[in-house]
């Protein structure tokens, strides 16, 4: 065995050493951050759990009921076109303006009319 391949063998154990060792190093950090994080959620939960039961004890505060979808559409419904006057345009338009799905400037403004 020549000295280079001597230093060789040695600089590929040294550095297999290292990795060991990074990864070592590396396992003990992601433990450490694994507890931190259990921890913390359980010290979270248990907050949690706590302002729940206060809150179960106490008299909960009433709030308005928000808008159904029923009444969103309902209200959508309620605009000034009327599908009666849509309809009445639909017949009057031509069939290239039809194609296009387009309506002209003075149909649009006879709907609001």
């Amino acid at each position: 065995m020549t000295l280079d391949q001597a230093r060789q063998r040695a600089e590929r154990n040294f550095q297999k050493e290292e990795r060991q060792l990074d990864a070592r190093k590396a396992m003990t950090e992601y433990d450490a951050q694994a507890r931190a994080t259990r921890e913390k959620t359980a010290r979270l939960k248990a907050l949690r759990l706590a302002a729940e039961a206060q809150a179960q004890t106490e008299n909960p505060v009433e709030r308005p009921a928000k808008p159904t979808k029923r009444r969103a559409h309902a209200a959508r419904n309620n605009s000034s076109l009327n599908f009666a006057a849509l309809r009445k345009l639909r017949c009057e338009r031509s069939p290239a303006t039809h194609q296009r799905g387009a309506f002209h400037f003075s149909q649009r403004s006879q709907l609001n009319s």
